[in-house]
């Protein structure tokens, strides 16, 4: 009598607590690995961070279809939609990050001879002290300081591959 109770009870919990596991590994272009990089699975509270090597593990994926979502600060977010996780199994997700450059329009400041030289003069303690002692003459300003940003290396790189490609 206590064996027939038993294995229904041992059948029913291997099933309910069956689960599978997602693991991989995530590496920028350089293939030098990315720690403490975000993985997710969309629409659950399932996660993990990476570690110094670069790897991860999530236990106790129940089984389905899943996007699992890997982030990482200065880097594009890569998500990977279809990933089945089957119970007892482990499924193999790894992921290569690019890093981001964001770029700033084009600024113009402008300031008058007076505000830039007293920016100069007494931003800090010691260049003052320095203009005291040893008589450094402040730089001559004629009407306005113009600063340009250029595109950084990867807007360049992105837009060559767009052209090429489209």
């Amino acid at each position: 009598m206590k064996k027939l109770f038993f294995l229904p009870v041992i059948a029913v919990s291997m099933t309910i607590f069956s689960a599978g596991m997602i693991k991989g590994n995530v590496v920028n272009f350089e293939n030098t690995p990315m720690p403490e990089a975000n993985i997710t699975l969309s629409g659950t509270t399932l996660g993990s961070a990476t570690n110094d090597a670069g790897n991860y593990l999530i236990k106790n994926v129940p089984a389905g279809t899943y996007t699992v979502n890997c982030s990482f600060i200065g880097h594009n977010d890569v998500s990977l939609k279809g990933v089945i996780v089957e119970n007892d199994s482990v499924k193999v997700v790894d992921f290569l990050l690019f890093p981001v450059e964001y770029q700033m329009d084009e600024i113009a400041v402008e300031q008058d001879e007076e505000d830039i030289n007293s920016l100069l003069y007494f931003r800090d303690l010691a260049f003052m002290e320095l203009v005291r002692e040893y008589n450094i003459p402040a730089p001559e300003m004629n009407g306005k300081i113009d600063v340009r940003t250029k595109p950084g290396f990867w807007e360049m790189f992105r837009y060559y591959i767009y052209r090429i490609f489209n």
